[in-house]
């Protein structure tokens, strides 16, 4: 690691600071988890694990699918169950906060929770890697003309092959 690699890793560990509160906060109104099952990664971890990914999803969007965010309980359900079939084992996430504090890991996708709030994560998108890295779901909420919805996203080999008809 080069002097600007690791300037900017103790620019990021600075912000961090400001934020990891705010972080496992959200990230137990996402995941139905308690404090001591959250393990978040180092910043080197994480940058490897989003570099590895990137080599090995591909990039085509296999099952996408938008829907009001009030209806997503079922919706997600759907997804957690197939997906956890086809793949059990930890899933590593991202959300906005992961770039300065790191990806968080949790033992499986069953940990989302379907119901979680509209205001659950603040930049509205989080996005779910298997462990093998081959396999991934993005779950982007926004508002548009004062509705709310859902926009599910799935990725990979096996995880891609899961669509809601």
């Amino acid at each position: 690691m080069n002097k600007e690699d690791k300037q900017e890793i103790l620019f990021r560990k600075q912000r961090c600071q400001q934020h990891l509160a705010t972080y496992l906060k959200e990230l137990k109104a996402i995941f139905n988890v308690n404090s001591n099952e959250v393990t978040i990664l180092n910043l080197e971890e994480t940058d490897s694990i989003g570099e590895q990914s990137s080599g090995k999803i591909n990039n085509n969007i296999a099952s996408k699918k938008i829907i009001p965010f009030d209806d997503k309980e079922n919706f997600l359900r759907f997804y957690i169950d197939n997906c956890s079939q086809l793949q059990p084992g930890n899933v590593y996430v991202f959300t906005d906060y992961s770039k300065d504090c790191g990806a968080a890991v949790f033992n499986s996708l069953k940990c989302l929770n379907p119901i979680f709030a509209f205001n659950a994560e603040h930049a509205g998108v989080i996005s779910i890697l298997s462990q093998d890295l081959a396999n991934k779901l993005i779950l982007d909420f926004y508002e548009e003309n004062d509705k709310l919805f859902l926009e599910v996203e799935a990725l990979g080999s096996l995880w891609g092959e899961v669509s809601v008809k």
